[in-house]
Order: structure tokens, then sequence, then C-alpha cells
């Protein structure tokens, strides 16, 4: 360790879960070290590279896909993944951001990391940057078609029209000035119509500028000993000092600038969407609205971190002021508001309002400035709500160390690194004592939080305590921009087409083939260093969780709980639905986005959502098991086992008794408001646009609704949202109170006692049909009363005690009976309160039923769906096959190998889809909950020649497995496989949440631990004549396909799919027919 100097060392956490933090600087490169010693099986290496921009090219974010590409010690690609998969990690990723470029690898265990971290390193500092890689990995021109390709080029063309895109670059620009002056304003991702112009010369030149041993930091987090590490990078550093010259200046070190203009600045932004261009008050289009201030310097971290906990004041939970004048509305501006601090040297603040309605769009920046000028003369509560709001702060920092150490303090290091002195850890140490600084908060007064910060700092105006600079851009849906876009990609090929010869077109296609057959030389054997073993692997300690369940807490109603050692704890009600009618299921999503929001017994929902903030470190609820938080649903989006219902809520271990009487009252004495369902029911509404033209998404709902297209009992298809669309709006007119005239302001509580019911008309009654037995009946809800009564019944239904199952994730620091005796004084009551209650309703045999059991056939349907969307400028796809039905299945292991092996970093589908530009992504699954085999195709510029590349590759490995499978690249697969396995449990709250999952599997005992032993044993001749009977499943005429796609490109996308053999193929004329609400027999219908 002679040549690293510590630069200081400091102790983040609580006094029983301790990380020592430690800063390093080399004495011979000047190359900065951070090691965080985070507990846990992971070990995450990050490094980072100080990179400026001052054009919109995208040179740090095609050199970041370069660097994988081979270095000059590995002068192979795909060396440094192939390496990593072995070492007990899933391959490597990286990240392109403003100011930074960061590449990142996490294993399982210490020794693979330091397998990895020189071979890095290597590929970092010393890339070959050969013309070869960037034909294929970031721009080249197909000779046949004369279309646009590259792998950097597809990820850049499905962003880069999109409303946060167009919007954020726009923003920047304002508040920094043009990137030729401040690289703040510059696109480092690349605008496509630069990239088109890019060479290779200037990546190389941009290496040679940036990536120097002194302008890089490596950050790890993990159980590493310092003296190992520095004695692997010291071994490195020796070939560094003959290689640079360390006296250029490092990037940021110049002033900002100062901004371009003063005053307030408002602009707009056209973005491609499906929907008419028309801001009729009905559409259920939307837009966004971002509102940009500059910042104090980032070193001033008192003042930074008192803007976000103003942002918090303004905007956090539905009783904060922006959110009450702009979401908690019955005609709302929008369905969310979200601030995003940017830690640049001179940093900025950004509001976000997502999902603008098109006829508020010109309304929400006089609106919060309304609400601005508002709370600043009505003052802050400091005594009251921003005191809630810093001791909620203090706790979720603690959270995010025990749950999250890496995330949480790699946003530290980077800022220390690029803005501060390598030598120095004074910053640092300020920057992690997060609760000192909230303290300091916690003792200003109120003059300071109104005139230096929300004066100073938010509200325009000319003098030196006022902002002198907003910023407001206006991002708008429109038709017209995306039959723009679609037309001048077509003549831009077609003139392609027009001036290349047909020897040119020849030429471009026999270069790319030239680049093709030099990046896929194999690197030999002896290149890659072996990784850890079976023995290393079965050392690696995991997180300790002792599970314990009662059978019975009361009422019937079973508890898991999960012992493990933290200072916060989780509780969740699993609640089953498989008994819901076919109604009731299409009222989950309203039901979930209101249960936090509204009346708790006698307490107010302003009540109830205050007293959350003060209790609570996070709460949510969501369709299937997911990690929900943020203080409500998560919408339509639904998790693993998604016919179960998750209500989540964590706290401190102290509020233990507390949280478990709000899960109580959360699930049994909540009291539905007109108000608040329609208030819950815009946001959702206006949250449909969005899925609209998110690719992954409709292609998710739409597979949905071809597997499960029993609404009646599938979660899945019931809350899709474009089928909820037309619920939704009929739900918001049923609901609309005829004494509130187009009052934009109406944000009181309305008891239903205090509204007087209109006469039903054909517009506000929603029709029924309730079975009965084997016959129907209809009826009609004629009043807001009626619906609210079906959401109570739904409530009770789905919470009778036969339904609910209980898990808790805590310190077992007490005995069992003190443990037990909150939950039974809570839930003991419950059979009580239901019509049957002398005794606990008869559980299911089973915690969740699986997604598989509500399919209506075994099989799959044999057909391709081809969807084209305006507002989508790439492909997406997936391919979906029969699979296995049971975790349990003596098969999953060896699928799990054999995708692995398929789908890894540098695998046989990698070279084949991205490693010729045909794709950004793609991704294998096995899912036994759902029963099926998928294969996903994302964010593809040539969908015909990807599609066909995947399919001969699946053919290649099924037909001739004994060529194609090798012992080299099953022990890579099997190490992957490994290293997903112990990243689930890579914190103390995920290892438990296995557990629950566990349950929910129908698995007694460690699952994981039984799966690594079996992934273990296997052995190539097993993966060879398993790939010949698993893959089967994927010869077309057996899978159902669907694509979503620009509508420029549906002839293509059907062309293909015919091509491979599939029976039937059909385009979707219309989103909305397909996802027909009046597809469920049991259903909500409107009368006409």
């Amino acid at each position: 360790m002679s040549s690293w100097k510590s630069v200081g060392q400091v102790n983040v956490g609580t006094e029983h879960h301790r990380i020592p933090v430690e800063k390093y600087c080399s004495t011979v490169t000047g190359m900065v070290v951070y090691l965080a010693q985070v507990p846990g099986p992971l070990v995450t290496g990050t490094i980072v590279v100080a990179t400026e921009a001052r054009d919109h090219a995208g040179e740090p974010h095609c050199l970041e896909h370069l660097v994988f590409m081979g270095s000059e010690s590995y002068p192979f690609k795909g060396v440094l993944d192939q390496v990593a998969n072995r070492s007990l990690a899933q391959g490597t990723n990286a990240w392109t951001d403003t100011d930074h470029t960061a590449y990142t690898v996490t294993t399982v265990g210490t020794d693979g990391f330091l397998n990895v971290l020189p071979i890095f390193l290597d590929h970092v500092l010393f890339p070959l940057l050969r013309d070869s890689a960037f034909e294929t990995e970031v721009y080249h021109l197909v000779g046949e078609t004369c279309a646009d390709a590259g792998v950097v080029y597809s990820e850049m063309e499905a962003r880069e029209n999109t409303a946060e895109s167009k919007g954020m670059l726009l923003a920047m620009r304002h508040l920094y000035g043009d990137p030729e002056h401040c690289g703040y304003a510059a696109e480092t991702g690349g605008l496509l119509e630069q990239l088109r112009r890019l060479t290779n010369e200037r990546i190389r030149a941009y290496h040679r500028q940036f990536y120097r041993a002194d302008n890089l930091a490596l950050i790890v987090c993990g159980l590493l000993h310092r003296q190992v590490l520095f004695e692997t990078l010291s071994r490195f550093e020796k070939r560094l000092p003959n290689k640079f010259e360390w006296n250029e200046p490092r990037p940021w070190s110049r002033p900002v600038p100062q901004p371009p203009c003063q005053g307030v600045l408002i602009d707009r932004v056209l973005f491609p969407a499906e929907r008419v261009d028309e801001k009729d008050v009905d559409s259920d289009e939307t837009g966004m609205v971002l509102i940009g201030w500059r910042g104090p310097a980032i070193d001033d971290l008192l003042t930074r971190t008192a803007i976000e906990l103003m942002n918090d004041y303004l905007s956090e939970s539905g009783t904060s002021p922006l959110q009450e004048a702009l979401v908690e509305l019955d005609d709302p501006y929008c369905n969310e508001v979200t601030f995003n601090q940017m830690d640049f040297r001179v940093t900025a603040n950004v509001l976000q309002v997502e999902n603008v309605p098109l006829h508020r769009l010109d309304k929400v920046f006089d609106r919060v400035m309304m609400v601005l000028r508002e709370t600043y003369e009505r003052g802050i509560d400091v005594g009251g709500r921003l005191r809630t709001l810093i001791q909620r702060r203090r706790r979720q920092y603690f959270a995010s160390l025990e749950d999250g150490a890496n995330d949480s303090l790699v946003s530290v290091f980077i800022p220390d690194f690029l803005y501060n002195d390598r030598h120095d850890a004074e910053y640092l140490g300020r920057a992690l004592d997060v609760p000192g600084i909230l303290v300091t908060l916690a003792e200003r007064d109120e003059s300071f939080w109104r005139e230096e910060i929300l004066r100073r700092w938010y509200l325009p105006g000319a003098g030196r305590l006022d902002a002198s600079l907003v910023s407001c851009v206006i991002c708008e849906p429109s038709k017209a921009e995306a039959t723009r876009l679609r037309e001048e990609a077509i003549r831009r090929v077609e003139e392609r087409q027009r001036h290349l010869s047909a020897a040119e077109r020849a030429a471009l296609d026999k270069r790319l083939a030239q680049a093709v057959a030099e990046n896929q030389v194999e690197a030999p054997e002896e290149w890659l260093p072996r990784g850890p073993g079976a023995a290393e692997i079965a050392c690696i300690s995991r997180f300790r969780v002792e599970t314990l369940r009662i059978d019975d807490v009361g009422s019937g109603i079973r508890l898991q709980i999960d012992d493990v050692d933290s200072e916060f704890v989780r509780l969740t009600a699993l609640l089953d639905s498989r008994d819901l009618s076919g109604r009731q299921r299409l009222l989950l999503p309203v039901l979930l986005e209101t249960l936090f929001s509204t009346r708790v017994g006698e307490r107010s929902h302003r009540e109830v959502m205050n007293a959350l903030l003060e209790d609570t470190v996070d709460y949510g609820c969501s369709i299937g098991i997911v990690n929900a938080g943020g203080g409500s649903s998560t919408g339509f989006a639904t998790g693993p086992f998604a016919q179960s219902i998750s209500v989540t809520i964590k706290a401190e271990r102290a509020m233990y008794e507390a949280c478990v009487r709000w899960l109580f009252d959360i699930l049994y004495r909540t009291r539905f408001e007109r108000a608040r369902v329609r208030v819950a029911a815009h946001k959702l509404l206006n949250d449909v646009a969005q899925h609209r033209r998110d690719g992954p998404s409709l292609v998710n709902c739409l597979s949905n609704e071809m597997l499960y297209s029993d609404v009646d009992r599938s979660n899945c298809s019931a809350v899709a949202p474009l089928r909820q669309r037309k619920l939704l709006w009929q739900m918001l007119n049923l609901l609309r109170d005829p004494n509130d005239k187009d009052n934009d302001d109406d944000d009181d509580d309305d008891d239903d006692d205090d509204w007087t019911e209109s006469e039903p008309t054909a517009g506000n009654a929603i029709t029924t049909t309730l079975h009965q037995g084997t016959s129907s009946a209809s009826s009609v809800l004629r009043s807001a009363a009626e619906l609210l009564d079906e959401l109570e019944v739904l409530r009770r239904t789905l919470t009778s005690p036969g339904k609910v199952f209980l898990h808790a994730v805590l310190h077992r620091d007490s005995e069992l009976e003190v443990l037990l005796k909150p939950w039974r004084e809570s839930f003991g009551i419950i059979s009580g309160m239901f019509p049957n209650g002398n005794g606990p309703l008869p559980a299911h045999p089973n915690l969740a039923q699986f997604s598989y059991e509500v399919r209506p056939s075994r099989e799959i349907p044999r057909l391709g769906l081809v969807a084209g969307v305006d507002g989508i400028d790439s492909s997406f796809a997936e391919i979906i096959a029969n699979g296995p039905s049971d975790f349990q299945d003596a098969d999953y292991p060896l699928y799990l190998v054999l995708f692995e092996l398929l789908g890894a970093l540098e695998g046989p589908l990698w070279h084949d889809i991205r490693g010729l530009g045909l794709a950004y992504g793609y991704d294998l699954h096995c899912s036994p909950e759902s029963g099926t085999l998928s294969f996903t195709l994302y964010r593809s510029t040539a969908f015909g020649t990807a599609l066909s590349a995947a399919l001969r590759v699946l053919e290649t490995y099924r037909s001739r497995p004994h060529e194609a499978i090798h012992q080299r690249a099953v022990e890579s697969a099997c190490s992957g496989v490994l290293c997903t396995l112990l990243t689930r449990e890579g914190t103390v709250e995920s290892a438990a949440m296995q557990r629950l999952f566990n349950s929910c599997r129908r698995i007694e005992g460690d699952f994981t631990g039984d799966l690594i032993a079996r992934v273990i044993r296997i052995e190539c001749e097993q993966v060879i004549a398993f790939a010949s009977r698993a893959l089967r499943a994927f010869i077309p005429e057996h899978c159902f396909v669907v694509v979503v796609t620009n509508p420029g490109n549906i002839t293509e996308a059907i062309d293909s799919l015919q091509v491979t053999g599939l029976p039937h193929v059909k385009s979707i004329e219309s989103l909305d027919n397909f996802f027909a609400l009046e597809k469920a027999s049991d259903v909500f219908a409107s009368k006409s």
C-alpha cells in the first residue's frame, strides 16, 4: 500500500449498523479509491471517469459502449464479460451521465471481484477502439435497405423523441446556455442527426483527452480487505506512468457560466403521440411540464439539503401544497409532481409535472407559481410539517444504508470525486453526515426557510434574494409531429436508395460483414482466468433469515415472521383475489390508488396522510408482490403473483406496534369518499396515455390479453390501462359533483353525506352484470353512493379472514408472545366484523394463486399480433411458449442455466443481435408462475433481421446442441445463475422477501440454497440433452408473438412474422377496441 495514501475515514450508519468508509489517492497515478465495507454477499465496483461534452454528438456514450470491445492486453471482444460471467457476476454494465461515465460490476464474494477488476481497468484505460467495433456498436448503414442501425443508434432512437428527453434537454439549455459554452446543456447520449455524422477518430481523441488514471475513481462497496485490493491495484498501476502525462486540467474545472438570460423563460417542445392534436377537455392524451431553477454550488451542502427538504415540503404526499393544488382535485392539472436535483458544480433543481391533460398544459406554470407565492405568504410550518419531513428523511437515510447502501454511497462519492480536491476528505465527511446536517436545519427558524430558501431559490424576481431565472418547458403531444418524423425517416431512406448504387450498397454490407467477423473472433481459453469454484461458492456468507409461521394470530389469519438483523420493520398483508367477480377485479386499480389517501375511522384523509408521514419510512400497495412505496399504489403495473394484492408499511423497529395498527386500519377501517375516489380515478386516467406510448408496457399488456383472456378471473387482463380507460371515464362522470360546476380549486373534503344526488342519465350510469349462480341479472349503478358501496364490498371481500396472509420482516428482540400481542389485539377481532363472524372463512390450500391457473387454456395461442403506435420509434416484441408451471419442476434449474448460456453478455444471442447492432437488448425468461417461456426483444431498429437472428440461434442450439454447447459456456452460465440467485438476497430486506416469495411458490425451507446446490451439480451433457428438448417450444408455429412498432414498420413486421411459419398473423387496427371493456362477461358498461 506504499503508493496509496489515506485521505480520510468516516463511519456512516447507526450505532448497531456502521459502515466504515475510506478514501485513498495514489501518489503514483493520482487515481482515487473509495472503499465502503458494506455487509452482505455482494461486492460492487464502480469505475468513474469525469467526462465533459461540448456538443450533442454523443462521444461519451459511444465510448462507453466501445470500451467493452476489447483492450490492449485482452484484444478480443467479449473477454471482459466472459471473465465476469465466470466470476459470479452477471456480466458488466455502464452508464453515461452529463458529467461522468461509470462502469460497474457486481460479484458474489471477493475472489470474483479481484478476478475481474484488473481486466476491467485495462478495458477502460487501454481500449482498442477499432473501426469494426464502431461499425456494429455505434452506427452503420444497412446496405440492403439503406436503414440506420447500430446499438447506440437503436438506444437513442427509442429515447430521443420522448417528452422527458426533449424537455430536459431544452431545460438544461435554458439554465446553462449552449453546450459549447457549458457541457451541462449537452446531450451526452448523442442526438441521432449527429450520431449519423460521428467518426471513430473523434471517439479516439475523446478517450485520449479524458480517460486518464488521474481522472478516474474506483468505488468499492462490499466486505473486501483493503490490503488485498491495493495489492491488485498496485500490480495494475505499474504500466500506467509511462502511458500518460498528468498535466491536463481536470474536467469541469472551469467556472460555470452565468445563465444566458434572467427572469422567466417559457418554451415549448412537441413530442410524437398517437392521438389527434386537440385540447378537448375530454381527451385522455397528456403532456408534461418541466420547471427548473439554478441552485447553489455543489459544496454548499446545507443549502442543497434545505432545498431537498423544501422540495419535500412542497410535493411529498397528498397534503403538500403542490399536490393539493395540482393533483388532489376534481379536475386535476396532473397526476404526479416530482423534484430532481442535478448535482453539478452549480446545481439545478427541476420540478417534473407529469401526465398533464392537454387543456391544462398552458396553465400549469402559473398554477405552480401561485402555489409558491401563497406558501411564501402563508409561511412555513416549521414546527409541524417541516419537522416531520426532517425526521422522515433521517429515517430514510438510515434505511437506504441498510437496504441499498451502494446506491446511496455512490451518489455521494461521485460528486466528491468530480468537484472536490482528491487529497481532501472534508467535503466527503460533511456529505456523509446527513443526520448532522438535518439536526442543524431543524434548528433554523421560519425566516430562514421563507427568505433564504423558498424566496431565494424558487420565486422569480430581480432582487438579490430572488431566483434570477426560472425555466419552464411545456412538452406537448402531437400527432402531426409523429407524422413528420415518420415521413422524414422514409425520405431519408428513399434518398439513400436513389443515390447509392447497387455496388455501393453491396460494399456497405460487405464492410459490415467484415466488421462482424473481426468482432466475433473467440478468445483462446488461456486468456480467460478461471473463476471461483463450487467450494468457494459454498463458503459465501448469506444474510441470516430465520422463519417462523404462526397459523392463527386471531380470526384464523396466518402470520409469517422473518427474523433478520435490521433496525426497521416491514409489514405486508397479502390478500387473495381469486374469488373476486369480474366487476370487482376491474375496480382494483381505483381501490388501491385510494387506499392510503382516504378517511380511516374518524381521521380525515389529510390526517391519515400526515400521520403516515410522521410514523413510517415508506408505504404502498400493488397488484402482485413488488417493492411498492412512494405512498401510493403502483397504478396499472403488476408484479409476480399478480393474483394477490400486497399492502406494505415500513417503519423504524421502535414503531412496530404502531405499524401493526396502521396495517389493520388501512385494511379494515378505510372509508371511501366520493372526492377521494374521483381524485384516484383521475390519477389513473392521466396515466393511460403514457402507457399507450410505452413499447414494453404495450407488449406486456398485449401478451397478458392473449394469455389471460378471461377478464373475470385474471387481474393482469382486468387492469390493462387501455381497458381501464373507458371504465375510468365512466366513473368520473358518475362521481362528478353536480354542485361543483367547473370549480378548479375544489379540494375540500367531500363526505358523501354532504353530496346531493342528481337524476341519473345514460351518461352517468354504469351497467353491470351480476352473476347469481348460473343465471345473471342486470343492475345499473345510478349514484356515486352505489359505486362507493361496490368499493366497500370489494375491500371487505379481499380482507375477509380466509383471504389474508401477514408477513413481518424484523429483528426479533423480544419473546414471541410480546411480538404477537399487537397482532392479536388488532386482527383477532376481525371475524366479528363479518356476517359469518362465528369463525374464520375457510382458507385456500395455497397462499397465492399462480397466474398459470387462470389461463383459459394450457396451450399458448398460436398467433402473431402487430400493433403500430405513433410515438414509438423502435420495435419491441415478445415470443411466448409453454413452460413449466411448478418451481420445483426438475427442469427448472436447467432452464435457468440454458437461458443464461444463450442470453449472457457476449453469449450467442448477444453476438447475433446486439453484436450486429440490430437491437439494444433482449431477454430469455422462464416463469413457472405463469407457466411460460418468453423471449423479448426491445429497442430494435431492424426488427425482421433481429427476429430471424434470434430464431436462428435458438434453432441451432436445439438441432445441433453437441456442436454449440461446450463445458466452458456451461460453467459460465452456472456462475451467472448463481450470481442472480444470490443477488436477489443482496440486502437484509431482500433476503427476507425471498422467504415470502417461497411461501407463494408453495415451497418450504431455503429454496435459494437448494437451487444453488442443484445448479452447482449441473453437467455439460445434461444441458446438451435438455437444449434439444426444451428449445422445441420456440419453434414459431408453437408460439404466440406480439410486436409493437411504429406504424411505418407494420408491413415489415407482418412479413417477418409470416416468414417464420406462424399460422396466423394479424394487425391490430384499434388498441381501444382490442382492449374493449365489454370483453368481460361481468363488466361495467355505459348505457347508450
